[in-house]
């Protein structure tokens, strides 16, 4: 009955959190959408934060005690995280509980918290994990250039890397990730300017949509900028499709690679 009863507190505190936060979300949103200006909406926290305090059972039944889905409060609500590891793993000279008396973890256990809560968003379609390799002031540079990525800002041409895993289907029980189902669909496009479709599936009925254009600039640089979009203009825009190009299928799985 004691753990009945803390889960169900846990239950009730977390689906108070997430009320206060979509509401708080959603008057931001609002007052940014009449400004007529481009505005970058910033949050200190998102909704997933809160499956890594609790059992992946008790996150599914938050989420249906509040009628949402994991691609609502993931995919379609955010754009990007931005994860700043903490000073705990790899600065732990800087970690201190002096200057915030609500931080009351050992730095292990922020250690494990922290891995937690990145856990929690994997899955999304822009993760960006920002380590403590540099001093604070870098830290916050990689941030805002990351930032900037996303927003489709022009930068220097990059190099992926891919590597090949050997027995691909052999992961461990604990092994945390999110495996999708993923559709991209090229539209007709200009020289130096792509055009994509990505539809992405989670088991039946969780799909995202996203509309991406690649801009390729003289001086090498290109940009990317992406938008999420509803399935009514995914199946307008299917009519733009670059019917000399067949559409891409793949089946994803998305981690955080430790390495």
């Amino acid at each position: 009955k004691d753990e009945e009863s803390a889960n169900l507190m846990n239950l009730c505190m977390h689906s108070a959190f997430i009320k206060s936060q979509i509401a708080l979300e959603d008057s931001f949103f609002n007052i940014a959408s009449h400004t007529n200006k481009p505005t970058l909406i910033l949050c200190d926290r998102g909704i997933c934060d809160a499956k890594a305090y609790m059992s992946d059972e008790l996150w599914d039944t938050l989420l249906d005690m509040n009628n949402l889905q994991i691609n609502e409060v993931r995919d379609q609500r955010y754009d990007a995280v931005f994860h700043m590891v903490t000073a705990a793993d790899g600065a732990e000279e800087f970690y201190t509980l002096e200057n915030n008396p609500a931080r009351t973890e050992t730095p292990e256990q922020a250690i494990e918290a922290d891995r937690r809560v990145l856990n929690s968003w994997t899955g999304i379609h822009h993760l960006r994990v920002i380590d403590n390799t540099s001093d604070f002031k870098t830290k916050i540079n990689k941030t805002v250039e990351s930032i900037c990525e996303i927003l489709g800002l022009p930068k220097p041409a990059e190099y992926q890397r891919k590597f090949l895993v050997k027995e691909a289907n052999q992961w461990p029980d604990n092994f945390n990730s999110q495996d999708f189902k993923v559709e991209i669909t090229f539209l007709n496009s200009q020289k130096d300017r792509e055009a994509r479709l990505w539809k992405r599936t989670q088991g039946i009925n969780n799909r995202s949509y996203i509309y991406s254009v690649k801009q390729k600039f003289d001086n090498g640089e290109h940009a990317i900028v992406e938008r999420k979009i509803d399935s009514r203009e995914y199946i307008s825009l299917l009519s733009q499709r670059d019917k000399e190009r067949v559409t891409v299928h793949k089946e994803m799985k998305i981690f955080v690679h430790k390495g």
